[in-house]
């Protein structure tokens, strides 16, 4: 996760790893031989291992989305949630909006007469 963080430039993932390594810290001493009958090839097997797939499986972090209020040329006066708080971030209650009613629908039937039978369709 380390050099995933790096490669991409994600650093959430650099920092989750040195949580990690602080908090198992002790473990990342036995890459290396320090002591008779501890796989220390094993453990620096991996890591290498993990080195390598962190570089050959890299792929491209999706850009930070910025939000509306982010852009340079946001206009606050036009926001319609914004326009529902004063100056000093109190809450507004505006009179509710006229509600229009729309107008009814008409539906309209055509019969025909069946002529064989002398039946409506």
């Amino acid at each position: 996760m380390f050099f995933k963080g790096i490669f991409t430039k994600h650093y959430r993932l650099v920092a989750l790893s040195l949580i990690v390594v602080f908090i198992y810290g002790s473990m990342l001493w036995y890459i290396f031989p320090v002591e008779d009958g501890i796989s220390w090839e094993g453990h620096l097997g991996g890591f290498l291992a993990g080195l390598m797939l962190a570089f050959v499986l890299r792929t491209e972090v999706p850009p930070i989305r910025k939000y509306a209020w982010e852009e340079d040329d946001y206009d606050e006066e036009a926001d319609a949630f914004l326009r529902q708080f004063d100056e000093n971030g109190n809450f507004i209650e505006l009179p509710p909006e006229e509600v229009i009613p729309e107008e009814s629908v008409r539906i309209t039937y055509h019969f025909k007469e069946n002529k064989e039978s002398g039946s409506l369709e």
